[in-house]
């Protein structure tokens, strides 16, 4: 993160759901997976002119979490999901899966207006972050209107830090109805912890001299090359030193598994 200048740090009035459009854009959100639903009107009207922001639909919540993950590993960037409060416990098994595969996206979900929360009303409970604490790395129930830009900038740093798991966030349904908030948006560029560390060379230099002093040295493939886009090196590396290798169980291919080493 660092300092935002002043300049760059745009007012805003206006319908809420423009406010969350226009943070998507901050973010340089392309794609928001969604499954169709009143509540979430107001974030649909709002993209009707923004045709950076990509619309794709699912029939389930599950569905759009599982597409919002295959987006996320496919490109490295954090997609947008939004869903139905009800259908929380169907999204929850494919956010195990981003769970597990170190996969950031932010979700929100439109639940009832804040005069209901608390009375065991239709299609809600007490609490849906309880039901996703597990498998998120942050959550948040959004009752103040003029704040959403605030947490929706935290969700998206969150999200996209190393390493990445889901966000969830809860927006009221009479909160994305309001029209005259006031508010600021910020680029998310600010905000972001980009992960350009360089090891240092007497760490390197050690671990060089343990592997060169092994007696049967073994190369253990992990998550983390994929994500560092490292499988060449990886892969040079074994060639060179002729070490075996295996990889961790996970999702990616980290090392052809084919490969003779």
């Amino acid at each position: 993160a660092q300092e935002v200048p002043p300049t760059m740090i745009k007012p805003f009035q206006g319908e809420v759901g423009e406010l969350i459009a226009e943070c998507l854009r901050a973010a340089k959100v392309k794609y928001m997976f969604f499954c169709n639903g009143s509540p979430q009107g107001p974030i649909l009207d709002a993209l009707v002119d923004k045709p950076d922001i990509n619309l794709i639909i699912a029939t389930e919540e599950g569905q759009a979490v599982a597409m919002a993950q295959g987006y996320e590993i496919a490109s490295g960037e954090i997609p947008f999901v939004v869903t139905q409060a009800v259908g929380v416990p169907r999204q929850v098994t494919n956010l195990v899966n981003a769970w597990k595969d170190r996969s950031g996206m932010v979700v929100m979900t439109p639940r009832t207006p804040l005069d209901t929360h608390g009375r065991d009303s239709f299609e809600d409970v007490e609490s849906w972050l309880d039901f996703v604490k597990p498998v998120t790395k942050w959550r948040w129930d959004m009752v103040k209107a003029n704040r959403i830009g605030e947490h929706m900038r935290l969700a998206f740093k969150l999200a996209s830090s190393a390493p990445r798991s889901p966000v969830f966030l809860t927006v009221a349904d009479d909160l994305l109805e309001e029209k005259n908030v006031k508010s600021h948006v910020i680029s998310q560029e600010y905000f972001n912890v980009p992960v350009t560390m360089k090891a240092d060379p007497k760490q390197i230099e050690a671990a060089a001299k343990m592997i060169i002093e092994a007696k049967n040295p073994l190369l253990v493939a992990g998550h983390e090359i994929t994500r560092a886009k490292a499988q060449k090196e990886m892969l040079a590396f074994a060639e060179f030193l002729s070490i075996p290798v295996t990889r961790e169980r996970g999702l990616f291919l980290d090392f052809p598994c084919m490969h003779p080493l």
